[in-house]
């Protein structure tokens, strides 16, 4: 059944069922775990430094810059996904009563999948911090949706569709993204996902794990690193910095 899929595709199916039948042996009592000794494919793909699904510091200022100019509908949700971290189903799920401008947070207290609005992933709430920039670029989102006359921009909802109802998945976007990438010059695949992945990245490089994984909602180390692309330059950086721990010691080059 596996097909022409690629290793990493169907590792994440092995890992979905491995919860499954984890969950079932739990639920059922089931006396053995079929998915306890298989193991994942090797993925030859990770062995490389081509980052996935996501855009260096550089690559994301210029497609948030052409985004806004060539697609100015979408840049105020993306903007929004890509400054909060977010997934889309969080980011398409909020309500100006969740932006709280005097306290300076966003509050994320639920997420959508298919149109249905319910908990988030986690099935946590969590505050994540309103900068400047993204408080502007939501003002003048709300200003521009009241002088188009948006059939909805009193629903609450704060990017509603047409419908009056959150936008059902990132499908919306596809034409967007990929005039936008191809007009910046990036062939790799970069989807929505791949927001919250590149915010992921960057803000681990600035922040600590603790404060990251505050933002992002990550439970665990593990998962911040596996949405992480260490790069040529870090590495070449921790080799330089380790070989100056010792320069002068015995041996040293």
């Amino acid at each position: 059944m596996a097909g022409d899929y690629k290793p990493g595709t169907l590792n994440g199916c092995i890992r979905t069922m491995r919860v499954m039948f984890a969950d079932a042996v739990v639920a059922h009592r089931l006396a053995v775990n079929p998915m306890a000794r298989v193991r994942t494919l090797p993925d030859h793909h990770q062995e490389d430094d081509t980052p996935r699904n996501m855009l260096s510091a550089e690559e994301m200022g210029r497609f948030l810059a052409t985004l806004r100019e060539r697609w100015p509908q979408w840049h105020p949700l993306v903007f929004a996904q890509f400054a909060l971290a977010l997934r889309f189903g969080e980011v398409s799920a909020l309500q100006w009563a969740d932006v709280d401008e005097e306290r300076g947070v966003v509050r994320i207290r639920r997420a959508q999948c298919n149109g249905i609005v319910g908990p988030t992933k986690t099935r946590r709430t969590k505050s994540v911090p309103l900068t400047p920039e993204l408080r502007e670029v939501l003002r003048q989102h709300r200003a521009r949706l009241a002088h188009e006359q948006h059939p909805h921009v009193d629903s609450g909802w704060v990017f509603p569709s047409l419908a009056g109802k959150p936008h059902v998945n990132s499908c919306c976007m596809t034409d967007a993204f990929k005039d936008v990438l191809a007009e910046i010059g990036v062939s790799r695949p970069f989807s929505a996902h791949g927001l919250r992945r590149t915010a992921n990245d960057l803000l681990r490089r600035v922040a600590s794990g603790e404060v990251t994984r505050a933002i992002t909602g990550h439970v665990t180390t593990a998962m911040t690193e596996h949405y992480s692309h260490v790069d040529v330059a870090e590495k070449q950086a921790a080799a330089a910095g380790l070989l100056r721990l010792v320069q002068g010691g015995k041996g040293a080059a």
